[in-house]
């Protein structure tokens, strides 16, 4: 799994790759559709953006000691462990973020990244390894978390710099 301060640098390198990929597109790139499976950028971004909002429900009830509130978006008797609803998830995440701009997405995925790091920085080891420590998780420990943040942003960058062809992506890599 790999310990904490590991995780903490993987979030930044990722965060850092995306940030110098995207400041080297234009508006028009970010925005356009089907830059990726009919997607633009932006609808990427906020797809990883609401996604983080689960990443931050978690964090926040680990470090008070509550269960996670989840965003509505997540409650709607759909389970995104199935394809079928995760499919069905994502389009409601689609829906929610379709006539947001791309400086208020950019904002707010930011925003977003780095309150996760900000959060996963305040909890102890122990609580980030402690596999039983938080029932809601299933027997997985918290920094499992955080792996699946690094996870989707490097799988979704993968793909966009498969697309876009004018990057070396062989570095991003090293999470």
């Amino acid at each position: 799994m790999g310990n904490k301060d590991d995780k903490l640098s993987s979030l930044d390198l990722i965060f850092n790759r995306w940030e110098t990929w995207l400041s080297g597109l234009s508006k028009e790139q970010l925005v356009s559709q089907g830059i990726y499976q009919e997607n633009s950028i932006k609808e990427i971004l906020a797809h990883l953006t609401a996604w983080q909002q689960i990443t931050v429900a978690r964090l926040e009830a680990a470090r008070d000691g509550k269960d996670p509130i989840f965003p509505g978006w997540f409650l709607n008797d759909r389970d995104p462990e199935t394809d079928e609803d995760l499919d069905a998830v994502n389009l409601s995440i689609h829906d929610l973020y379709f006539d947001h701009d791309w400086e208020e997405i950019h904002k707010e995925w930011k925003d977003r990244f780095k309150n996760v790091v900000r959060l996963a920085e305040t909890l102890p080891v122990e609580d980030l390894e402690d596999e039983g420590k938080y029932p809601w998780l299933e027997g997985y420990p918290l920094i499992a978390v955080l792996e699946g943040t690094i996870d989707h942003h490097l799988e979704h960058l993968e793909d966009l710099l498969a697309v876009d062809g004018s990057v070396d992506n062989k570095s991003i890599h090293q999470t």
